[in-house]
C-alpha cells in the first residue's frame, strides 16, 4: 500500500505562526517541503524517521510560502496518545520561537496553547 504524504496547515494568529501538519511520506518529502527558519535545509537522521510514528520539529519555514511555523509529522495509524504527546512538543517549540517560559505556578498558557494545538493537529490529521 502506498502511503500518501499530505500537508494540512492552519494558523496561530496569537503567535503569528502556522502549524504544519504532515501525514506520512518519507523524510525526503518534509525535507524537500521544509527548511529551518534561517533556509537552511532539514536534516532528518534515517534512524529517527524509520522508527518513529511522529515527529516535531520548530521551527521550520516553508520552502515556497516562506511561513514560520511548528511541524508535526504523523505516520498512519497514528494514536490519540501520539497526538497529544506530539501537541506538547509542538507548544514546547512555539514557546522556544516566541521566547516564552513555561511558568509552573501559572502554567494556563501553556495549557491552553496545548489543547489548541491537540484540537488542529487531531482536526486536520485524518485519522
Amino acid at each position: 500500500m502506498i502511503e500518501h504524504f499530505v500537508i494540512r496547515t492552519a494558523q496561530i494568529s496569537i503567535y503569528q505562526k502556522t502549524l504544519f501538519v504532515a501525514e506520512n511520506g518519507t523524510k525526503e518529502n518534509i525535507e524537500e517541503n521544509f527548511v529551518d527558519e534561517n533556509g537552511k535545509a532539514l536534516r532528518i537522521p534515517q534512524s529517527i524517521s524509520d522508527s518513529a510514528d511522529a515527529l516535531t520539529i520548530s521551527p521550520v519555514m516553508d520552502k515556497v510560502t516562506k511561513e514560520i511555523g511548528v511541524l508535526v509529522w504523523l505516520k498512519d495509524g497514528a494514536s490519540l496518545q501520539t497526538i497529544v504527546h506530539e501537541s506538547v512538543h509542538a507548544a514546547t517549540g512555539l514557546f522556544q520561537m516566541i521566547c516564552a517560559d513555561v511558568d509552573v505556578e501559572n502554567d494556563e498558557p501553556f495549557a491552553y496553547l496545548v489543547a489548541f494545538l491537540f484540537d488542529k493537529i487531531s482536526t486536520l490529521y485524518k485519522m
